[in-house]
């Protein structure tokens, strides 16, 4: 009997898909507990943008997001198989055309709605502590983050796969 877990580290497992998401998660909320945030001194003369924050935080979120989701995918038969997988894969993998792209699009799509949805409870969050508000404008910049992280990660997932 050959064991499907043989070769597979904790990393490609769901901790190592998922831990890495559920920490950064912890980490905004913390960030989003503290009462007054602390404001950058200006660089160089320039005003630092306070959204700054908020962007590059959505933007490992939108990225490790789009990495659970395309890793969890990965179970599912047939989806995002390689051509030289395609005899492990089952019946209907195989080409990148029928299961890599449509997993690459599952991932990133889910990726931005929980991450979307992520936000907004932050925002919400956010109303509840002293000295924060909710602001579209930073559930805005969030979208943009979370678009630009998980459309990242999918480049990066492309150029890695087309080797």
């Amino acid at each position: 009997m050959v064991d499907p877990t043989a070769g597979r580290s904790i990393a490609s497992g769901p901790a190592g898909l998922w831990l890495p998401v559920a920490a950064w998660a912890a980490l905004i909320f913390y960030l989003s507990s503290t009462g007054e945030p602390p404001r950058p001194e200006p660089v160089a003369g320039l005003p630092v943008w306070p959204q700054a924050a908020h962007f590059g935080l959505y933007f490992v979120l939108g990225a490790l997001l789009y990495r659970g989701f395309r890793g969890a995918g990965r179970g599912v038969r047939g989806a995002g198989c390689r051509v030289q997988d395609a005899a492990r894969c089952g019946e209907g993998g195989g080409t990148p055309a029928a299961g890599g792209g449509r997993l690459m699009l599952w991932a990133f799509s889910l990726a931005i709605l929980a991450g979307a949805l992520y936000a907004v409870s932050d925002e919400v969050h956010q109303s509840l502590v002293p000295r924060r508000q909710a602001d579209i404008w930073d559930w805005l910049v969030d979208l943009a983050g979370l678009l630009a992280g998980a459309l990242a990660a999918l480049a990066a997932t492309r150029r890695r796969d087309k080797v």
